[in-house]
């Protein structure tokens, strides 16, 4: 009886090497970009003690982020009182040059709200009580009144007065002269000077004021 063959064994994949572990994977080790020395880290909020005690020294800027940041505040509780849009920005003005010309006596800036606050609303009740007792113009009756016209002497000393007041103005930086010119010589509206000179307009009360003072300090001197 012939032999079986043999069952050929199956062949046996050789046997490779465990991988070794990979090492943990680490952070990238290239160094954080960190600010020069000297430059800004940033807009830095300052204050209500900070930001009035530099008005009070007659810091422009500080006295523009007080403007920005309680514009909302005094504009409102204007027209609650006044209810007229026109009203309630002249006593917001108002209001703003109060605090320009008042800021030291303001003890705590925790004050300032109701400061601002009390402020406004009596002056808009100045406004509409002044509003109440005003009698309406009687344009017809003012067309009669007769026109002197301006005599020589006093086209004279009109040209003479512009000269100086045009020497004065040259001496005052770039920026007050321009806001007097559009508010005083134009009579331009607050909120059109405002966009154009991109100043806050609660700001120009204020602005105007001081540079009508050093204008007729000019002048005196």
């Amino acid at each position: 009886m012939p032999s079986r063959p043999s069952p050929i064994p199956p062949q046996r994949q050789p046997r490779r090497a465990p991988a070794p572990d990979a090492p943990p994977c680490r952070p990238s080790s290239s160094p954080s970009v960190s600010a020069a020395p000297g430059a800004p880290s940033g807009p830095i909020e300052r204050n209500l003690q900070q930001l009035l005690a530099a008005t009070t020294e007659g810091d422009e800027v500080a006295f523009a982020v007080l403007v920005t940041r309680f514009q909302d505040l005094v504009v409102r509780t204007a027209l609650r009182v006044t209810r007229s849009r026109d009203d309630a920005e002249d006593a917001a003005q108002q209001t703003w040059l109060s605090l320009f010309e008042h800021a030291a006596q303001i003890q705590s800036p925790e004050a300032l709200p109701g400061w601002l606050t009390t402020t406004v609303r009596r002056e808009g009740l100045r406004l509409v009580s002044r509003r109440e007792r005003t009698l309406p113009l009687d344009v017809a009756a003012l067309a009669q009144v007769p026109d002197p016209g301006d005599g020589p002497d006093l086209q004279a000393e009109r040209h003479e007065t512009a000269q100086q007041v045009n020497q004065a103005l040259d001496q005052l930086p770039l920026s007050a002269a321009q806001l007097l010119v559009q508010l005083v010589g134009l009579a331009r509206p607050y909120a059109e000077v405002s966009r154009e000179l991109g100043r806050p307009m609660g700001s120009l009360g204020p602005l105007r004021a001081r540079y009508l003072r050093q204008l007729s300090d000019l002048l005196d001197g």
